[in-house]
């Protein structure tokens, strides 16, 4: 059974041709010309918040070095795939080459989409489907940050491509699709969600169309769904097997991907879930991590803690807990993207980049025609119920754990079929004799689905204008414009005085334009709000140092020393501070109450022990 739209799935006219290669020389062009611009702009040469973990993760690797020796807070398989084959082909670590390879990662994805949507129905459909992934502006801007979603959509869509037959796919094509998630699980572990999906669809996938060799006994498709399983549960678990054997062989834990789920599932979950869900990057959530206490627990005990404090909070509120899952399911549709670390809102502000924003394609409008696909697709039984599955699966993630646009982004080149294969279904209704009479279905579950991304969002989930004043602060600082700097930190603080971070980059600002007093008066508010913020308190340290105030760096370098952690090197800089205020006796009770300190021989001459 074709779609009602289409009966032209297999034929290749010469409009379709040419319809279909303009549309790839108009895919091409525009990354090419979006990721000129992009290398024009400040963005391109320093990475921010998740995307400069991952570049710093995939360098050191390159360089021989480990940073994952604590475990796999962050899921490891990016970076491998960076520092193992992409800096090689590259010839060494480039950002440049990243954004290449992710670029034509997306134009593999929009392909393939392509394909897809014929084989539901039409080159029309599959063109529609290309031309809503591709131009997405989000599509193009994740492609060109140093971030996940360009490689595991990439994966998503091959692995559906490979069971993306009428019949009841064979055991081996489960098998490989099984080994692509799995990999791709590596890189961002919610696409694990995609296996049952893709099993479930197994289950019920229906007897083969017409034209695609007759339909097969019930009996035979229970063994084939039965063997699609297996070999499905086997690729994944092949998939995952490296970072599964690593968790077991170098910390002996029972685990097949990363471990930051529950801190994640905290953030989106817990009473005060509309504050720490939004919290920034930085001090702030800086803060809530440390009640974890890392100084006493390693990265998988402080996953399980997490969890535990998630799930007591829970019990002690179960109806918080309520309110934050419905409220996350409607926040999932809404016409914003809600940014969690990154707010490309304030890149689209860029002069390069701004031109991306006038593209058509919007979330708010391809929803309500995916929400009417759905429809159309779930009657289809086998591939449409696949992509129904797959959809529900990666947008579940969010009413989980938390809202945030990497997370949408997963789920959106499903959306674009059902968007695709929606507004086919709708064109058909048109051209029949009963006109309105055959919308009237489509036009009440479009009207239902189009309140859902126009829902009130939470003030936090809304746009920030002051957070772009701060990025542009922390790339003027990166590229040693001071001046630009402090101007943007201090238009960050003027609008929203609670960016504790912006006053600590405002006060680093002031010290290296040689305007230490200022800096000093900058940073007070943010040690008294957060004295255990080492990098904070070292600061101060640098910045009584400059004004030779050496009683006062003393005493900040002795808070800072007290910090849990590893403090030698910090120590010695405490007993030195000490010695030139003046206060030699404290600095030998300090050293004589700690061995590191004490068996040091230039600790010993410097205080005659």
């Amino acid at each position: 059974m074709n779609l009602p739209c289409c009966h032209d799935s297999s034929r290749r006219t010469p409009g379709a041709v040419w319809a279909v290669v303009l549309s790839l020389a108009l895919l091409l062009g525009v990354r090419l010309l979006a990721l000129e611009s992009f290398e024009d702009t400040a963005f391109s040469r320093w990475p921010q918040v998740d995307a400069y973990t991952y570049w710093d993760q995939a360098r050191k690797m390159f360089n021989g070095e480990d940073p994952f020796s604590g475990g796999f807070y962050q899921p490891p398989g990016y970076p491998w795939l960076l520092a193992h084959v992409v800096f090689p082909l590259a010839g060494g670590a480039s950002l440049f080459a990243i954004r290449v390879f992710q670029l034509a990662l997306g134009l593999v994805s929009s392909v393939t989409l392509l394909w897809m949507g014929r084989g539901l129905g039409s080159w029309a459909l599959g063109l529609l489907s290309l031309a809503l992934f591709s131009f997405y502006p989000y599509t193009l801007l994740f492609e060109l940050d140093i971030l996940t979603p360009a490689l595991s959509i990439a994966g998503l869509v091959l692995a559906l491509a490979l069971v993306w037959t009428p019949a009841l796919p064979a055991a081996w094509r489960t098998g490989l699709a099984g080994l692509l998630l799995g990999v791709v699980a590596m890189v961002h572990p919610s696409f694990l969600l995609c296996v049952p999906a893709l099993g479930l669809a197994l289950v019920l996938w229906g007897p083969a169309e017409k034209g695609a060799g007759g339909r097969r006994p019930a009996r035979s498709r229970r063994w084939g769904a039965a063997l699609g399983l297996c070999t499905l549960l086997g690729g994944t678990l092949l998939g995952l097997s490296p970072t599964a054997w690593q968790n077991w062989s170098r910390w002996e834990q029972l685990a097949l991907v990363s471990h930051n789920a529950g801190i994640n599932f905290y953030l989106g979950n817990n009473p005060d879930w509309r504050r720490t869900v939004f919290l920034r990057p930085g001090i702030p959530f800086r803060q809530l991590v440390l009640e974890a206490e890392p100084h006493r627990r390693d990265q998988f005990q402080r996953n399980s803690f997490w969890w535990k404090r998630a799930r007591e909070e829970i019990s002690r509120q179960p109806m918080a807990f309520v309110d934050a899952l419905a409220t996350k399911v409607i926040w999932s549709f809404n016409a914003r993207e809600i940014p969690r670390n990154e707010e490309y809102l304030c890149r689209l502000q860029e002069p390069e980049l701004a031109w991306l924003a006038f593209s058509p394609v919007r979330y708010w409008w391809a929803f309500p025609l995916a929400a009417w696909g759905v429809c159309v697709l779930w009657r289809r039984r086998a591939r449409g119920r696949l992509v129904v599955l797959q959809w529900v699966a990666l947008q579940s993630v969010m009413w989980v754990f938390l809202v945030a646009d990497r997370y949408r982004m997963a789920a959106w080149p499903l959306l674009c079929i059902a968007a695709s294969a929606g507004t086919a279904d709708l064109w058909k209704r048109l051209q029949e004799p009963r006109g309105g009479r055959a919308l009237r279905w489509p036009i009440v579950v479009m009207a239902l689905a189009a309140i859902l991304p126009w829902w009130p969002l939470a003030a936090p989930a809304r746009f920030q204008p002051a957070w772009c004043e701060h990025l542009r602060g922390n790339l003027s600082l990166s590229d040693g414009r001071y001046d630009d700097a402090m101007g943007y930190y201090q238009k960050t603080i003027l609008v929203d005085p609670s960016d504790l971070s912006a006053r600590r980059w405002l006060a680093q600002a002031l010290l290296l334009k040689g305007r230490p007093a200022e800096a000093r008066e900058t940073l007070l508010p943010v040690l008294e709000r957060f004295p255990e913020h080492y990098p904070s308190e070292m600061l101060m340290v640098q910045i009584c140092e400059r004004l030779e105030d050496w009683s006062a760096a003393a005493e900040y370098a002795g808070v800072a020393y007290h910090i849990p952690g590893d403090r030698t090197r910090t120590g010695l800089r405490y007993i030195r501070l000490l010695v030139k205020a003046g206060h030699l006796q404290v600095a030998r009770d300090v050293a004589l109450a700690d061995p590191r300190l004490a068996g040091r021989r230039d600790i010993g001459e410097l205080l005659g022990l």
